[in-house]
């Protein structure tokens, strides 16, 4: 996104783990209500989604930040209408919640952490569909091809736990990677569209 720093490689660093960790949590909470009979335990799912949430909602926030002192200055200026901010809230509650589940798995709060997850990856993807600087953002499929990511993500990792012969799990990331395809797909064909018109005009 800039020339000076690295923000590119540095964004899709933090979305993926990000978008990983959701994907695992979303994983979790399906396996805790039966639907994925073969994953068990699922404290492994949660514990592998906190090592991710942990480096990247607090190694790269921090970072982020500059001085680690300013996220104090988050949490007690935040503002409600800024995206970043409910980003940062989420995660804080989202990591809250897996550490506890990692500890003790349950239906309740799996459920919760669920909810989190997905509110974590729409927060996301509207923090770059509102951008102004880069009007090849300003695209609503992008929240599509956010939570078919971390889907895809999730059930990825599942599998390379020890679940890639679960018939669902293929089932599941076949249908998912289908759907990303078809949401980047129209992302891409947007952002052509976009490319065009300055070139057109230009002739």
């Amino acid at each position: 996104v800039s020339d000076i720093y690295p923000f590119g490689v540095y964004l899709a660093g933090f979305f993926c783990f990000v978008g990983s960790a959701c994907g695992l949590l979303l994983v979790a909470v399906a396996a805790e209500f039966g639907t994925l009979p073969k994953i068990s335990p699922t404290r492994p799912l949660y514990m592998g989604a906190l090592v991710l949430l942990v480096v990247s909602g607090l190694t790269i926030t921090f970072l982020d930040s500059g001085e680690p002192l300013r996220v104090f200055s988050m949490i007690t200026g935040t503002n409600p209408t800024s995206m970043v901010s409910w980003d940062f809230y989420l995660l804080a509650l989202t990591t809250i919640v897996t550490l506890i589940c990692a500890i003790k798995p349950g239906k309740t709060l799996s459920v919760i952490g669920a909810m989190l997850a997905l509110g974590i990856v729409v927060v996301e993807s509207m923090i770059l569909i509102v951008t102004s600087g880069v009007p090849h953002w300003n695209n609503p499929m992008l929240v599509v091809v956010f939570l078919a990511d971390a889907l895809a993500l999730g059930i990825g990792l599942a599998m390379l736990y020890g679940h890639a012969s679960d018939r669902r799990l293929q089932v599941v990331l076949a249908t998912v990677l289908a759907l990303t395809a078809t949401a980047t797909a129209e992302v891409a064909a947007d952002i052509l569209t976009q490319l065009a018109i300055p070139a057109a005009e230009v002739v």
